[in-house]
């Protein structure tokens, strides 16, 4: 499951659009004046292909910055590490790697299609992006698109591999290595100091790096972040009790937790636990991602 958690309270502003096609191909598009964090896992088989629009100098993928002409991919990775600062514009399309190999195989040998699965990063021309986006637009519309104009989009784009060198602000850098760490940890939370600890950071030069690039502090986000995994765990699985959902995240405090929770996802736990509904509190189904 791909955890994606907005990074202002003003989680309305989210808009989050979804096609399918024939249960080979979903697009997704996410747009928001927000900034946004996607962590999580893919399902084996799928392989998102993922354009995050003209405003990049603010957006993060495996530790590194990207430009106006780069089209990201898990590679072969099955963790999401995405990190969208300020605003966020994400258009995905996530083909089944069964698809992409049989668009690949009349020009590719099925070494070349492996190695060319495994990059994280593809450089296309102004007319390559545009392509991109057409498809994805067709796809987000439910509509087919040509067997032809999409082997052509593959071949194009898996013939492009670019490395992912493009230098990373330094309190950008700081902001994605302390989110990996929160996440890494979410079941056994660190101390705010303990994480600029491990980075070999002040708590200053932590906090000013989050308040700069997400306009929250490191523990506003780390709140969030437990918040949106015990919503989701509770929304999954209805038949395990709230109590030891919350102390499994080694949280005591009740009272303040529920407080929190309602600010957030303007429900109480027990609202999640009893509805019938997959939907998270900001309006997409996680299944899609699954």
């Amino acid at each position: 499951m791909v955890y994606t958690i907005p990074l202002e309270k003003e989680v309305s502003s989210i808009d989050v659009k979804k096609g399918e096609v024939e249960d080979k191909i979903t697009a997704l598009h996410f747009e928001s004046a927000q900034g946004m964090s996607f962590l999580g896992e893919v399902s084996p088989g799928l392989y998102p292909v993922v354009y995050t629009g003209e405003r990049r100098d603010d957006s993060i993928w495996y530790g590194h910055s990207i430009n106006e002409s780069t089209i990201e991919t898990n590679g072969d990775m099955r963790i999401i590490n995405r990190l969208t600062l300020t605003k966020t514009n994400v258009r995905i399309i996530v083909f089944t790697k069964e698809l992409i190999e049989k668009c690949l195989r009349d020009v590719f040998s099925k070494e070349e299609i492996s190695k060319a699965l495994s990059n994280r990063a593809y450089q296309l021309t102004e007319e390559g992006i545009k392509q991109f986006v057409d498809i994805h637009s067709h796809f987000l519309e439910g509509k087919r698109v040509a067997n032809e104009e999409l082997k052509l989009f593959c071949i194009r784009l898996f013939s492009s591999p670019s490395p992912l060198n493009h230098p990373v602000k330094k309190r950008a850098k700081v902001v994605e290595s302390a989110i990996n760490l929160m996440n890494a940890h979410i079941k056994d939370p660190l101390s705010i100091k303990e994480i600029g600890f491990q980075l070999n950071i002040s708590d200053r030069t932590l906090e000013l790096a989050f308040k700069e690039y997400l306009n929250l502090t490191p523990k506003q986000y780390y709140r969030r972040l437990l918040l949106v995994m015990i919503e989701s765990e509770l929304r999954a699985n209805k038949e395990v009790s709230i109590s030891n959902v919350i102390q499994q995240y080694e949280i005591y405090n009740l009272s303040q937790f529920g407080a929190n929770f309602k600010d957030y996802f303007d429900k109480r736990p027990s609202d999640i636990a009893a509805s019938k509904e997959e939907m998270n509190p900001f309006g997409w189904n996680e299944k899609i991602f699954v």
